[in-house]
C-alpha cells in the first residue's frame, strides 16, 4: 500500500513508489509506532481528502453516505454512473491491464469488487439508493402525506408525530439526492424549505437549492428562483434577475413562468413594460389551462391592453378560469353576465358566480353579491344577508363595503 495520500497521488502508475518511498518493513514499523496516537474517530475537517479523487474535500460540494464517509458529491455521482454501465467491470480491467502498469493484488481485488457492487470506496458498505431513486422514494412518501392532509383538511403545520418522522425521512432522501446534483430533488427540497413542509422554513437555503437546479436548466426551479428573487426571499430582491429566470423557464414551456413573465412585462417589473409581449405570454400559458393567465388575458382583451379589444373572447376566458375555482375570474364573469358584455345578460347566473367568489373571501365579490341581494338582482331581495356580505368586505378594509354600510346607516 502507499505510505500516504500524497504518495498515492504522485506515484500512482509511475513505477516510482519503491524508489522514493519507505520499504514495506519501514512502513509497517512506522504504522506500529504511531498506532497509539491514532484516534478512534477522526473528525471531519475542511482539509480532509476525498478518498475517490484524493483532492481536498473543501474544494467542492460534498456528499456524506449513511456509513458516515464523506466524498465530493461529483465523485459519488460519477462512480454511480460508472457502476450503472454494463461495461463497468471490463473497463476497469482494461485500465488494470494497461501495459507497464503494476498494482498490488489487494488493489486489483478491491477494484473488481467496486465494479461488481455499489459500495463505499472506504468501508465497502452498500451505497444508498442513487439520486433518482432517492428522490422518487422521497416523493412517494411525500405524496402519501400530502394527499392525507388534503383529504382531512389539515395544513403542514398540523402534522402528527408519525407524519413528522416520515417527513424527516423524505427530507433525508431529498437532501441525499440534491447533494449529488439531482435537479428535481434540489427543486423539491427548496419548495419544502420555503413552505415549511416538514422542515423549518429557511428562505435562504431554499433559494440556494432553487439556484442549483435552475443552473442545470430545470424549468420549475428557474420559475421558483424567479419568484424568490422577485419577492426578496432570503433578503435578496432582484426583479431584473427574476425576470431573466422567468424567461428561461417560459421558453421551455413552463406555464407558471410564462404567467409570471407576463405579469412582469405588464407591470414593468425588472423589464421594460410591454403589454403586447405580456399578452403573448399570457396566451401561451392560457392555452395550457393556467387559470391565472386565462384571467389576465381576459382582462387584456376586455380592455384592449396589448391586444385588439374582444369582449366575447374575454368572457370565454373568464369562464374557463372561473370553472377552475379562480375567484377573480368568477367575479369578473359575474360582472359581464350582469351587464351582458360579450355574453347574453343573465343576472341569476351572475349572482351565482358572485357568491362562489365571495365564499372564497374576495372582498369585491362580497360587495357585488351584497348589492345584488340589496336590490334583488338575480336573487330574492334580502337586506339582512346583503348587510352580512357588505360587513365581510368592510372587515377586510374594502372601501366599497364600508361605503355601502354607511349608506345603509350601519356603523
Amino acid at each position: 500500500k502507499y505510505c500516504s495520500r500524497s504518495c498515492q497521488r504522485h506515484h500512482w502508475g509511475k513505477g516510482e513508489h519503491k524508489r522514493f518511498c519507505l520499504t514495506p518493513a519501514e512502513r509497517t514499523t512506522k504504522r506500529a509506532a504511531g498506532a497509539a496516537a491514532v484516534p478512534t474517530a477522526v473528525p471531519k475537517s475542511a482539509d480532509g481528502e476525498c478518498a475517490i479523487c484524493l483532492d481536498c474535500l473543501a474544494s467542492a460540494e460534498t456528499a456524506t453516505l449513511p456509513c458516515k464517509h464523506t466524498f465530493h458529491a461529483e465523485c459519488v455521482s460519477s462512480m454511480r454512473k460508472l457502476l450503472k454501465t454494463k461495461s463497468a467491470q471490463s473497463a476497469a480491467l482494461i485500465f488494470l491491464r494497461a501495459p507497464n502498469e503494476h498494482f498490488h493484488a489487494e488493489c486489483v481485488s478491491s477494484m473488481r469488487k467496486l465494479t461488481e457492487n455499489q459500495v463505499c470506496p472506504v468501508c465497502r458498505a452498500d451505497l444508498p439508493p442513487g439520486p433518482e431513486r432517492a428522490f422518487e422514494e422521497g416523493l412517494r412518501r411525500h405524496l402519501v402525506i400530502e394527499r392525507r392532509l388534503s383529504r382531512e383538511g389539515r395544513t403542514w403545520s398540523a402534522l402528527s408525530k408519525e407524519e413528522r418522522g416520515e417527513m424527516d425521512v423524505v427530507i433525508s432522501f431529498w437532501r441525499m439526492s440534491a447533494s449529488e446534483g439531482y435537479a428535481a430533488a434540489q427543486s423539491a427540497l427548496g419548495v419544502s424549505l420555503v413552505s415549511s413542509q416538514g422542515v423549518v422554513k429557511d428562505g435562504v437555503e431554499a433559494t440556494k437549492w432553487f439556484r442549483k437546479a435552475a443552473e442545470q436548466g430545470y424549468a420549475k426551479a428557474q420559475c421558483n428562483l424567479g419568484v424568490a428573487l422577485a419577492n426578496g426571499q432570503g433578503g435578496n430582491k432582484n426583479e431584473a434577475e427574476a425576470a431573466k429566470w422567468f424567461r428561461k423557464a417560459a421558453r421551455q414551456g413552463f406555464c407558471g413562468a410564462q404567467f409570471n413573465l407576463g405579469v412582469a412585462l405588464a407591470n414593468g417589473e425588472g423589464v421594460a413594460k410591454n403589454e403586447a409581449e405580456a399578452a403573448k405570454w399570457f396566451r401561451k400559458a392560457a392555452r395550457q389551462g393556467f387559470c391565472g393567465a386565462q384571467f389576465n388575458l381576459g382582462v387584456a382583451l376586455a380592455n384592449g391592453e396589448g391586444v385588439a379589444k374582444n369582449e366575447v373572447e374575454a368572457a370565454i376566458l373568464y369562464r374557463k378560469a372561473a370553472e377552475q375555482g379562480y375567484s377573480y375570474a368568477q367575479c369578473n364573469l359575474g360582472a359581464v353576465l350582469a351587464k351582458g358584455k360579450g355574453v347574453a345578460k343573465n343576472e341569476v347566473e351572475a349572482a351565482e358566480w358572485y357568491r362562489k367568489a365571495a365564499k372564497q373571501g374576495l372582498a369585491i365579490a362580497q360587495c357585488f353579491l351584497g348589492r345584488a341581494l340589496a336590490n334583488g338582482q338575480g336573487v330574492a331581495k334580502d337586506e339582512v344577508e346583503a348587510v352580512k356580505w357588505f360587513r365581510k368586505a368592510a372587515e377586510q378594509g374594502d372601501e366599497m363595503g364600508m361605503c355601502a354600510l354607511r349608506l345603509l346607516g350601519i356603523s
